[in-house]
């Protein structure tokens, strides 16, 4: 018997620009608060980065644990907000793209196809 809830993480890689940078987040979030952080970012003014961002931020912070990316400088960025904040608008999405792919992902019971 299990004591604790136990969580599943994908390492997602990033293509394009950010070519060899990836991040490992959790794919089984409590879906009461995803669906609260989805919810929030699709109804906050997308056209508004300042307004779209804070929504964002709520998001990756709950799912995301840990990545690989590096500023300006090549010094590492702390996974969490204040590494979120440091980050391009662009990778941002991209990482809400995926894992919103993935944690609506449904596994088929053992045995099925």
């Amino acid at each position: 018997m299990l004591d604790k809830l136990p969580i599943k993480t994908k390492t997602f890689l990033v293509t394009g620009e950010y070519e060899g940078w990836q991040f490992e987040a959790r794919v089984n979030p409590p879906i009461g608060l995803f669906l609260e952080k989805i919810e929030a970012l699709q109804t906050s003014d997308t056209s508004n980065p300042a307004k779209v961002a804070p929504a964002v931020y709520d998001l990756l912070n709950l799912v995301v644990i840990k990545w690989n990316f590096k500023d300006e400088s090549g010094n590492e960025l702390p996974a969490g907000v204040d590494g979120l904040k440091r980050l391009p608008f662009d990778l941002l999405l991209l990482m809400c793209e995926a894992i919103k792919g993935e944690a609506f992902t449904v596994p088929l019971a053992p045995g099925s196809s």
